[in-house]
């Protein structure tokens, strides 16, 4: 059964605006960053830290490329 629900719109405020726009723009920022991080870090990079703060685990250099991508996924999600 389909129902006639009013459609609500909502206005954001300008607040909301700004956030949204310095949220992409920290988005932007963080992916430039990445890349050129990408070309001037070596091969192996360390993934994990012990409690000493010795690395404990190695990878991959384009595993630091995972963090913009969630935080992407986190930005569209909303």
């Amino acid at each position: 059964m389909k129902k006639n629900n009013p459609k609500i719109k909502l206005e954001k405020a300008p607040f909301d605006a700004t956030l949204e726009w310095l949220t992409f723009a920290l988005l932007i920022f963080h992916w430039v960053v990445t890349l050129y991080s990408l070309a001037v870090l070596p091969e192996t990079i360390p993934t994990r830290f012990d409690t000493t703060g010795e690395p404990s685990s190695f990878g991959n250099k384009f595993t630091f490329i995972l963090l913009p991508i969630f935080g992407t996924f986190t930005v569209l999600s909303i």
